[in-house]
């Protein structure tokens, strides 16, 4: 959990959604005292942002933003960070062996696994009220109202936000334009299984169902 007083908002990083790009947005546009209330420290000078939701005390009044990404991209986007790590049980597995035996298995929709972050929202007692999607982060930092529009404002959406500074970290990325190229991996199979598990997440950011086919 993560947070500002002077500007007076709760931001929750989820994992694999652009958090990155979206804490160096708002440092460089002017947050300040932005930090992770996890690990008790400044973000930026001292530590990196937390992807842990919560409430941070003293904050329960303060809005709430959250970082979203169409599930069938994140899915793609997890499951090339987990099959490239050695050591982890997934290495080497095929696209479809992970979203049928693992992604969507029951062991993992009921464990604290990222993918299935709105299940903690229940016990937090709150849900977010801005979504800062990957796949339009412009738009959806701009309905915000509490950012200050200033000149850093500005910059920050030049260096950070219209283009995708993180592109490429994993050998195995591939890319149409700004975005992962995450359709190329689907078959009607896999995205159903992920729709039904997902299908939440899928309405909250608004994402077409068939979002999946090139």
């Amino acid at each position: 959990m993560n947070g500002s007083h002077s500007w007076k908002f709760i931001w929750w990083g989820t994992a694999g959604c652009a958090s990155r790009a979206t804490q160096v947005f708002l440092v460089s546009s002017g947050c300040e005292d932005l930090r992770n209330y996890s690990e008790n420290c400044h973000i930026n000078n001292e530590c990196s942002h937390t992807h842990n939701q919560g409430i941070p005390k003293g904050m329960e009044d303060y809005p709430i933003i959250c970082n979203l990404r169409n599930p069938y991209s994140l899915s793609v986007s997890s499951w090339l960070d987990e099959t490239i790590g050695e050591g982890h049980t997934s290495k080497g597995m095929s696209f479809s062996d992970w979203v049928l035996n693992s992604l969507t298995g029951e062991h993992r929709i009921s464990q604290d696994y990222p993918h299935y972050f709105i299940n903690q929202w229940e016990d937090i007692g709150r849900r977010p009220d801005y979504f800062i999607r990957v796949e339009c982060m412009e738009e959806d930092i701009k309905k915000i109202p509490f950012i200050p529009k200033s000149e850093r404002y500005e910059d920050s959406f030049n260096s950070m936000i219209r283009v995708n500074s993180f592109k490429n970290e994993n050998p195995n990325d591939e890319y149409r334009g700004e975005f992962q190229n995450f359709q190329k991996y689907y078959t009607k199979e896999l995205a159903d299984r992920i729709y039904e598990t997902h299908i939440e997440y899928f309405e909250i950011g608004g994402y077409d169902k068939d979002s999946w086919k090139l």
